[in-house]
């Protein structure tokens, strides 16, 4: 797969969700109020950074020596996410 087109797509759909985070919390989560929503923003930066990262680093050879950081960063962070996803889509008993 076309490395430029993996990160481009990335970076859109974590830019999206970084941007409604950031502002617009109480519509992604109605019951956010005070610190709840101050974590959603957080997340929202967070979001918006990995979009910009992605964004930068579109260009480059992702399988290289200077985007090693990136593509683990990438990783990691989506891993967990499925990891996380995984955890609460399968209720326990």
């Amino acid at each position: 797969m076309n490395t430029k087109i993996l990160m481009m797509s990335s970076s859109l759909a974590l830019g999206l969700a970084g941007i409604f985070a950031l502002f617009a919390p109480e519509v992604l989560l109605p019951s956010a109020a005070g610190a709840t929503s101050v974590l959603v923003q957080l997340m929202g930066a967070l979001y918006f950074s990995f979009a910009l990262m992605n964004w930068t680093a579109k260009d480059s050879a992702i399988g290289g020596i200077y985007a090693r950081p990136v593509s683990l960063a990438n990783f990691s962070h989506f891993f967990s996410g499925v990891l996380l996803l995984l955890k609460y889509s399968y209720p326990t008993r």
